[in-house]
């Protein structure tokens, strides 16, 4: 991946940016119509397609993009089911991406990073917030809570892979990189799942981390419970508790699918 290219994405040392393939293009370009559209941010998403498809698609639309590695992976024919040989592959990308970021954040002069998952949509924008909860000394690490019931809370330590906030020092770069480096043994333990393998490496290397707000950062389970609807001031919804194109099909009854595919 170019460092060049990524640089034009960083704004005032933040960087908000996401993953993408083929199958996933349209989630991630509805998302960024959320971006653009709804929270109206300042700051330009980075999206890194790792498939020369979605590369491509995006190119078509006019859409800055990055490529992770040209010509290096075969397209995504569709949404790749949970255990499949596909969901590992595209997990293990994912974790290569991170541990990317915090190797050459500093020479990208990138102090803050967010990263989420395509099936998001934003409501307001996320910076606010998570500097706010870093100048008050919070954890470099902050993950979407990913809690499985309708409490509203924070700070559980149950953390979603689809939402990281990072902060970034040099002396927190060492960790952040071994954290996303690859045990195999543990990689193969967890069924090469990104998030239990996280987590894992988070309490092997006692690495301090934070969960945030579900009624700002609401992930599948909160959006499925509706307290959102009367409340305007949510940041994000993550449709991580709905499989395949469910996902679509809930968020045009919500309104939040925003494109014509």
């Amino acid at each position: 991946m170019n460092t060049g290219e990524v640089a034009k994405f960083v704004l005032e040392g933040s960087l908000v940016w996401t993953m993408t393939t083929n199958s996933y293009k349209y989630y991630t370009l509805n998302m960024l119509k959320s971006i653009q559209e709804i929270a109206r941010v300042p700051w330009k998403l980075c999206i890194i397609c790792c498939d020369d498809e979605s590369f491509l698609f995006f190119r078509r639309e006019g859409i800055p993009c990055i490529p992770w590695k040209r010509g290096e992976q075969k397209g995504q024919t569709r949404i790749a089911g949970f255990g499949s040989q596909d969901f590992m592959k595209w997990n293990r990308i994912k974790l290569n991406i991170l541990e990317w970021f915090a190797v050459n954040a500093k020479s990208l002069g990138i102090h803050s990073s967010l990263y989420i998952d395509g099936d998001i949509v934003f409501q307001n924008d996320p910076w606010p917030v998570l500097k706010g909860v870093w100048s008050a000394g919070g954890a470099g690490l902050l993950f979407q809570c990913d809690c499985a019931n309708s409490d509203e809370h924070s700070g559980c330590g149950n953390i979603c892979s689809g939402c990281i906030a990072t902060l970034h020092k040099d002396e927190n770069t060492p960790s952040y990189t071994k954290l996303y480096q690859v045990d195999e043994v543990l990689w193969r333990e967890v069924e090469k799942q990104d998030q239990p393998y996280i987590e894992k490496r988070l309490e092997a290397l006692g690495i301090a981390y934070e969960t945030l707000p579900r009624r700002l950062f609401g992930n599948g389970h909160w959006q499925k419970s509706f307290k959102w609807k009367d409340d305007s001031s949510w940041i994000l919804l993550h449709y991580n508790y709905r499989v395949g194109d469910t996902k679509k099909q809930a968020m045009r009854t919500y309104g939040h699918w925003r494109i014509p595919y």
